[in-house]
């Protein structure tokens, strides 16, 4: 039987900071239902997310950028390489694709994960692959995909500005 460390944080601290970790991601990730999920599932989802952040078996962290485009100043909207989704998701997928290819990366459309599949896969010899979700993204599914998939990164794209990333270790 595991001994309780006397520098392991009180219950009500731990608590504390899973529930804020579970706010923080309700807030930035833009969450759809799915067949595979209801709503006490996606709240488990949540919970078991926020449970590996505060362990450190994830890193997760928020990028904003307000005064310029993270995919280069020359990125817009409105090219139809990838028919997937509406038009603001088409768009953020080509100027994606665009950033990474350019850069020497092999990008793949819609690349098969533990569970389902991401909207585009980066891959570069070297590195750890990135699995891209443009929009909105099933929490069942980023969970089961977090908790299964080591040494991974995991792009959340709500907005045009606003990055989050899932390291997993």
């Amino acid at each position: 039987m595991n001994q309780v460390r006397r520098t392991d944080l009180p219950w009500h601290i731990v608590e504390k900071k899973i529930s804020d970790e579970i706010s923080w991601l309700k807030k930035l990730i833009a969450s759809w239902g799915s067949r595979d999920s209801c709503q006490h599932c996606d709240e488990f989802a949540y919970r078991q997310i926020a449970l590996m952040i505060v362990s450190g078996k994830i890193k997760a962290r928020k990028l904003d950028n307000y005064k310029a485009n993270f995919w280069g100043e020359s990125s817009k909207l409105g090219d139809t390489k990838h028919k997937h989704g509406k038009e603001w998701h088409q768009g953020m997928m080509n100027m994606i694709d665009t950033y990474f290819t350019t850069q020497g990366f092999d990008v793949t459309t819609e690349p098969i994960l533990n569970n389902g599949r991401a909207d585009l896969g980066v891959f570069y010899d070297g590195k750890k692959d990135l699995y891209v979700e443009v929009g909105t993204v099933s929490i069942y599914k980023m969970w089961i995909n977090l908790s299964t998939m080591k040494n991974c990164i995991f792009l959340c794209i709500p907005a045009e500005r606003t990055l989050l990333e899932f390291e997993t270790f």
